[in-house]
């Protein structure tokens, strides 16, 4: 499915015949590969999860994908960090070599990637809608999304507009059937899942949507600080990272929540 997704240069984003945004899947595939590298002592393993690493790496430039590029880079940096913070305080481990020789392949991977695909230089920072007369860039319909949930939440920021009414929110404001981008928003949630909660429950449903993450973080850290060997150590570290990127997606994307 990758490949055929490289050969395609990322004009469809969907992974095998079920159709979930490949990206969604390559991230957790990143994570787990990454820490495995890290983790795993027998050096063919590492070997093999490292060029696995690589691979989906390159799948993930290839979608174009921005905010889960975003994403990625992100927690990626903040994982290394930790990662090296763990090597200073249990160094039998794995050594901090790891962490520097997996920073450089990235690079070279990246530079390799736009030299080789250019194409890739020139779409990735943006994507285009076609409207009658006029290309909008996503971007702008992202934003437009997320000023109608500021806007909803205002409307009703104690409890929001209600779960599931943000798709219908030309019934709520009716000046919205005269914007030129209510085409494109039509069955769309806000493409923010924090947005989403405060829109449709207000401070209540933000408050126990934060309660719900930092309970998740605060369990994840806690079972990586307990981790002590190899084995345990390359599952909880893959687990809090994939509950980071959950958690760092949730201000700027959304998809990854229903799918």
């Amino acid at each position: 499915s990758i490949f055929q997704f490289w050969h395609a240069s990322g004009k469809v984003r969907a992974f095998g015949l079920g159709g979930p945004n490949v990206a969604d899947l390559i991230i957790g595939g990143l994570i787990i590969s990454y820490s495995f590298y890290l983790f795993v002592p027998l050096p063919k393993k590492r070997l093999t999860y490292g060029l696995i690493f690589l691979l989906l790496l390159g799948g993930l430039f290839v979608t174009q994908t921005r905010g889960a590029m975003i994403s990625f880079g992100l927690v990626y940096l903040l994982l290394s960090f930790i990662a090296l913070k763990k090597a200073g305080s249990v160094g039998f481990l794995f050594s901090k070599q790891r962490v520097l020789v997996s920073l450089s392949l990235v690079l070279l991977v990246i530079a390799v990637l736009f030299l080789s695909y250019p194409e890739l230089l020139k779409r990735v920072h943006h994507g285009l809608y076609y409207l009658p007369g006029r290309y909008v860039e996503t971007t702008e319909i992202r934003l437009y999304l997320w000023s109608l949930a500021v806007k909803s939440f205002l409307h009703n920021p104690v409890l929001g507009i209600g779960l599931g009414q943000f798709y219908n929110l030309s019934q709520v404001f009716p000046e919205l059937r005269f914007s030129p981008l209510v085409f494109y928003i039509y069955g769309l949630d806000p493409h923010n899942i924090v947005l989403y909660y405060l829109s449709s429950a207000g401070i209540l449903g933000i408050l126990a949507l934060f309660y719900f993450f930092f309970s998740a973080l605060k369990i994840g850290w806690a079972k990586f600080k307990l981790s002590l060997t190899p084995q345990d150590t390359s599952i909880t570290f893959a687990l809090l990272g994939i509950v980071l990127f959950v958690f760092v997606s949730s201000f700027y994307a959304g998809e990854w929540f229903y799918r």
